[in-house]
């Protein structure tokens, strides 16, 4: 298996999994700083089974692990594989409680998956943090008591009152509008010069009879 990260060529071949990679890691870079090559036979049978799998199976840009830098990369890639794989089985493990979409991590960029997962999960809490309480103070000064709203016979009674507090919201417009044109009209029919008609249009409007204003 290889994999590219920034610009670097990473190769690793039977590698075990079960490997305990991180005091590996640490053994090898111990051993490169005192100046010993692990490849050498006398380096290597002071290394662990474990460090010796590791300088084997891994090689940067084709080289062996035999700088700090290189053994510092591989283990940034490993660590970075391994925090990889535990979010896989954390995710998988968790959203089957839930029934919730599986993730797939084997793509070339893993992170960029969880990215969007994580924001799919933020969006509804996002959105209960910084609305639900404000629709619920709403919608109790509206009339609505019960505090449920996932349910779709609570939306519809929820909506239903929203459609009454927005059509006494245009009664009381067109009560206004009313008001202010019966005063235009009833301002008109004060003059000394105006015909009646400005006197019955405004008294139409004021007892809101469609017959007589017609």
């Amino acid at each position: 298996m290889w994999q590219k990260i920034q610009g670097v060529r990473i190769v690793i071949k039977d590698l075990p999994s079960d490997l305990d990679v991180e005091p590996a890691i640490e053994e090898l870079r111990r051993a490169v700083a005192k100046g010993k090559n692990p490849s050498s036979f006398f380096t290597r049978i002071t290394l662990s089974k474990g460090a010796k799998f590791l300088f084997d199976s891994v090689k940067i840009d084709g080289y062996p692990l035999l700088t700090i830098e290189r053994i510092d990369t591989a283990n940034s890639y490993l660590t970075y594989k391994k925090q990889i794989a535990k979010i896989d089985i954390l995710w998988n493990k968790t959203i089957r409680i839930v029934d919730g979409p599986k993730i797939d991590l084997t793509g070339p960029m893993p992170l960029t998956e969880v990215d969007r997962r994580v924001k799919d999960i933020d969006s509804p809490i996002e959105w209960k943090d910084k609305y639900l309480d404000k629709i619920e103070r709403t919608l109790m000064a509206f009339g609505y008591r019960k505090k449920v709203f996932h349910k779709r016979e609570a939306l519809e009674e929820c909506l239903k009152i929203l459609h009454g507090q927005e059509a006494e919201i245009e009664k009381r417009n067109i009560g206004k509008n009313l008001s202010e044109y019966q005063g235009y009209l009833e301002h008109e029919s004060s003059k000394k010069t105006a015909h009646t008609l400005w006197k019955q249009l405004s008294e139409a409007v004021a007892t809101r009879s469609i017959d007589n204003y017609q």
